[in-house]
């Protein structure tokens, strides 16, 4: 099955997992627990992409807003926060 998904909410959703997997390294690096780690990457997540589309909003002669774009971000954050969180220690020893 073949998932037909805009290039713009691949981008959000990339934006969103680099940003959760760095936040959730950080946590990590500060010895903060695993289940916190992934918190506050999907939160990193969640702020991110809603801050972009309030400023989308806010320039509507060069942007449009679109919820979606702001829930694929969000998204993006916790996998990303998973990926950091729980992949990455397993094959390093972070």
């Amino acid at each position: 099955m073949k998932l037909n998904i805009p290039i713009d909410k691949k981008l959000h959703l990339a934006v969103g997992m680099t940003a959760g997997f760095l936040v959730a390294l950080a946590a990590l690096h500060f010895n903060l627990p695993h289940q916190a780690a992934v918190l506050f990457a999907a939160l990193a997540g969640a702020v991110l992409g809603i801050g972009k589309e309030l400023y989308d909003k806010m320039h509507p002669e060069t942007h449009t807003m679109d919820i979606k774009d702001a829930l694929f971000t969000a998204a993006g954050g916790l996998i990303g926060g998973i990926l950091g969180s729980f992949v990455l220690p397993l094959i390093s020893n972070v």
